[in-house]
């Protein structure tokens, strides 16, 4: 609740400021647009997101979407007393739909992104220490609602931020490898989660 709250706060603070810097006249915001993560703010999950912006109309947008996320980490004192070495890879595939609201450079903008996602996380000893491997993944589709506003600093050039609900379904596989401690085994689940994000992008349109 407090990631939701602090994300609705940054988005309204934006869009206040847009609104009252923007020009009283309106103008078509521009057809194409790359868009890129540059910051998140109390958000769950963060990657690297780069956004393709097609203005269908002076009202409507259309926006897919690539996140991508590696990680990795080293316990050199875990609880077993074992070296061990965790990388964990993510990625998704969205698509965006929205209905744009625009007041001089400010625009504001609300619907939604759908799309699939993957994952691999990764448990394995290091440096010939023994123990057992670990390994977790997961897919399945993601329903993302959005409110969002931009603000065009430039001709070209926007600054924006966006409050998002995000609710996922997924099926997972986790395999184990007992390392000579004991028998292998695998394991299927399946999953849902329903979490707040609230994001900074940067926009550069043609």
């Amino acid at each position: 609740m407090k990631r939701f709250i602090l994300a609705v706060c940054s988005v309204f603070l934006f869009t206040q400021l847009g609104i009252g810097l923007a020009q009283e006249q309106e103008t078509q915001p521009p057809k194409f647009g790359i868009g890129i993560e540059v910051a998140d703010i109390a958000s769950y999950m963060s990657g690297s997101h780069i956004l393709l912006c097609y203005n269908a109309a002076p009202t409507f947008r259309i926006e897919p979407g690539l996140t991508l996320r590696k990680s990795s980490s080293k316990d050199e004192a875990s609880s077993a007393g074992i070296d061990e070495e965790t990388d964990y890879t993510m990625w998704m595939l969205s698509v965006g739909f929205f209905k744009l609201n625009q007041a001089g450079k400010l625009v504001v903008y609300y619907g939604a992104r759908v799309g699939y996602q993957s994952s691999t996380e990764t448990e394995k000893p290091t440096g010939g220490s023994g123990g057992s491997e670990f390994e977790n993944t997961s897919s399945g589709y993601v329903i993302i609602p959005t409110l969002g506003g931009e603000f065009f600093i430039g001709k070209g050039f926007s600054l924006g931020g966006e409050v998002q609900l995000l609710y996922s379904s997924s099926k997972h596989e986790s395999t184990y490898s007992g390392g000579g401690q004991g028998a292998d085994s695998k394991s299927e689940s399946s999953a849902s989660d329903i979490y707040t994000q609230g994001k900074v992008y940067v926009r550069f349109y043609l």
